[in-house]
């Protein structure tokens, strides 16, 4: 089985969800973990939009697609610091 992270446009960071109900962003060039986002459910699928400022976050727990971008979300979560 093979796993591929979603990475920024410019190559910077990597973006992952998990069963821990978690999104993290990661800097490629050193591993250091920079953001994370808290969510009421599994985080399924992750994706990087085109500008690279903005994800989109599968939730299992509200079962919905959440866009978030800088301090916004598109709908209510609980977030740490992005």
């Amino acid at each position: 089985m093979s796993v591929v992270w979603p990475t920024r446009p410019d190559g910077t960071t990597i973006l992952s969800g998990s069963a821990d109900k978690n999104c993290q962003t990661v800097e490629v060039s050193s591993g250091k973990l920079l953001h994370t986002l808290s969510f009421s459910g599994f985080v399924g699928p992750v994706a990087y939009a085109p500008d690279g400022k903005t994800v989109l976050v599968g939730d299992s727990g509200d079962k919905n697609c959440q866009a978030v971008g800088g301090q916004q979300r598109s709908t209510p979560a609980h977030a740490s610091a992005w």
